[in-house]
C-alpha cells in the first residue's frame, strides 16, 4: 500500500485495513480507548495532510505502528504500558489453557509478565505476538538490532525463570506452531 496516494478510496482501504491493529497496539500503552482511538485518528490525518512530502516506507505496517507509538506517546504520555491484560493475550493462551489446568498456567504467564520492564513487554507482544522481526522491532522501539537481541534475551530468561522451564518451552512450542 502506498501511503502517498491521493486517492480517498485508496487512503480509506488503508485506514480500514489498519485501524485495528493499531487500536489493539495502543491499548497496550493506555486503557483509554479515547485516547487510542484519537492517536489513530491524528495519525491519519497528519499523514493526509502531508501525502505529498512523505517518503514510501519499505513496510507500510511497520511505519504505522512506529508513527503511531510515537504519536500516543507524544500526545498522552501514558504512565503504564500494560501487555499483561486481555488484549495481550491471544488464542495462545486458550491452547495452552486446554492442555493445561488453566489457573495454574494462567497465573505462571501473568507473573512472569508483570515481572517484565516496559520495553520488555513490549518486545515479546511485537516478537511473539505481532510476529515481527528483530529488525522491524528495532524500528518501531527505535532501539538498535544488538540492543532488540538483549533486550528480548533478558525477557525471555525472565520469563523462563518466573514460569518454570517446563510452562515457558510449553509456552514457547505453542507460540511457534501457532505461526
Amino acid at each position: 500500500m502506498d501511503i502517498r496516494h491521493d486517492k480517498e478510496v485508496a487512503f480509506e482501504e488503508l485506514f480500514l485495513h489498519s485501524n485495528g491493529f493499531l487500536f489493539n497496539y495502543g491499548m497496550h500503552f493506555t486503557r483509554n480507548k479515547e485516547q487510542v482511538l484519537y492517536a489513530i485518528q491524528s495519525l491519519f490525518v497528519y499523514i493526509w495532510e502531508h501525502r505529498s512530502s512523505l517518503s514510501q516506507p519499505a513496510d507500510v505496517k511497520n511505519y504505522l505502528l512506529k508513527a503511531f507509538r510515537n504519536t500516543l506517546l507524544r500526545k498522552n504520555k501514558p504512565a503504564i504500558i500494560d501487555f499483561t491484560t486481555p488484549y495481550f493475550e491471544t488464542s495462545i493462551e486458550d491452547k495452552i489453557i486446554a492442555k493445561e489446568d488453566a489457573s495454574t498456567v494462567q497465573k505462571l504467564l501473568t507473573r512472569a509478565l508483570t515481572q517484565l520492564s516496559d520495553r520488555q513487554k513490549e518486545i515479546i507482544f511485537l516478537r511473539f505476538y505481532d510476529k515481527k522481526t528483530t529488525d522491524d522491532i528495532a524500528e518501531i522501539m527505535g532501539i538498535t538490532p544488538k540492543a532488540t537481541y538483549k533486550l528480548m534475551a533478558r525477557a525471555l530468561q525472565m520469563m523462563r525463570k518466573e514460569m518454570g522451564v517446563l510452562h515457558f518451552l510449553f509456552w514457547l512450542t505453542n507460540i511457534f506452531l501457532k505461526k
